[in-house]
């Protein structure tokens, strides 16, 4: 792990008294909070802070003052009120995105993210996940019902200018995937599977669409603990979960945990050896172009293939990401290689190291056997003439 995202480090906790977005006197306050930031950066790592670009609770302070004037209007002129936690005392209205006020609050706080607490990953929540609706008011400027979408997009870009004002390497995530975001939201993530055969389902075609956002995967817990702030969160079963892990590491994805994930003993030590492999691909899932299924000529079933294509120089390079699912021997693989010379092939193994792989080249392809294991990671490369 080498990026935290702290969910309750303002005010009451997550989904407490947003936006309200102030250091927790209980967790320590500002300056304490500065230092540990501090101190994960020194280290090596990364702090993303979270905002909530969506929601304002009633019993705020300053609901009377600001959320009363930001709040999506429902045609009546009631507000549009969501509450989140089973049982929780906490309601909140959704706010307008096409408030100048709102916009100038979240664009604002992310700035003091980057510069007082050393964060320039900035994670506003629910942008691109909860429902759209339309907004009556007649005091936010838009015109009749607004344009939601658009108006989060205009979010996003104020808060994108004042942020790279001070700090050019700002970066902001979204909950969620979209297209009209991608300009602003350099990460993209939802839950997966949980939105399998819904909206969210096509991560391949996002992936060679929009090849400069980079996809993030939150992954749920398999199995119940007492100790989840998602209550309303269902788990996934076992194998669902590692099957998804898998397909999402051949796409590219980057991958956030919710708590706890360590519970499950056996099921994180899984997890850990596909994020080791996850990590030895990462040059060329990072830097190489996604190429789905165009390269791969064959794949005898119930193999899975994807590939990835990286140039440098003279040479090229292709991985290629098998998932085996039934642990079937003997099937083959054939990759596109054209006029490649001088091939070779070797496979990523979790522990950072390579291992050579037996092939065959014939009429411009390369073929090799699939291994047994769920999923493996294969290296075909030459040079171009």
């Amino acid at each position: 792990m080498d990026l935290l995202i702290p969910y309750g480090w303002s005010r009451g906790g997550f989904d407490s008294y947003d936006p309200e977005y102030h250091p927790d006197l209980d967790l320590g306050g500002p300056l304490e909070m500065s230092r540990a930031y501090h101190k994960i950066k020194v280290g090596g790592g990364e702090v993303m802070t979270y905002l909530n670009a969506r929601i304002f609770n009633l019993r705020s302070d300053y609901f009377g003052t600001l959320g009363e004037d930001w709040a999506v209007r429902n045609p009546d002129g009631s507000k549009v009120v969501e509450q989140y936690k089973p049982g929780s005392p906490e309601s909140f209205a959704v706010m307008c995105p096409g408030s100048q006020g709102w916009r100038n609050l979240l664009a604002d706080f992310g700035w003091i993210a980057a510069t007082q607490y050393d964060s320039h990953l900035i994670y506003y929540d629910q942008v691109a996940a909860a429902p759209p609706l339309a907004c009556y008011s007649t005091r936010h400027g838009h015109d009749q019902t607004g344009l939601w979408n658009r108006e989060y997009a205009t979010l996003l870009h104020d808060a994108y200018q004042v942020g790279r004002s001070t700090d050019p390497h700002i970066a902001f995530m979204i909950e969620g995937a979209g297209d009209l975001y991608a300009p602003y939201a350099l990460f993209q993530g939802y839950f997966d599977p949980l939105y399998a055969g819904t909206r969210f389902a096509f991560p391949e075609l996002f992936k060679y669409t929009f090849p400069e956002v980079i996809q993030a995967t939150f992954v749920v817990n398999t199995r119940n603990s007492p100790d989840t702030l998602f209550h309303d969160i269902p788990i996934v079963p076992h194998d669902a979960a590692i099957l998804s892990i898998c397909r999402d590491i051949m796409v590219g994805k980057l991958f956030v945990f919710m708590d706890p994930v360590l519970g499950d003993r056996a099921w994180w030590d899984e997890v850990s050896k596909l994020l080791a492999l996850r990590k030895a691909a990462a040059p060329w899932i990072g830097q190489g172009i996604f190429r789905d299924t165009i390269d791969v000529t064959e794949a005898q079933p119930p193999l899975e293939v994807k590939a990835f294509r990286l140039d440098h120089g003279n040479s090229r390079s292709t991985l290629v990401g098998v998932l085996n699912r039934t642990h079937v021997p003997g099937r083959k693989i054939m990759i596109q290689c054209g006029s490649l010379s001088e091939i070779e092939a070797f496979r990523l193994e979790e522990d950072g190291s390579r291992s050579p792989v037996s092939f065959e080249v014939a009429n411009g392809h390369v073929v090799f056997e699939a291994p047994t294991k769920l999923l493996s990671m294969t290296i075909v490369e030459g040079l171009r003439k």
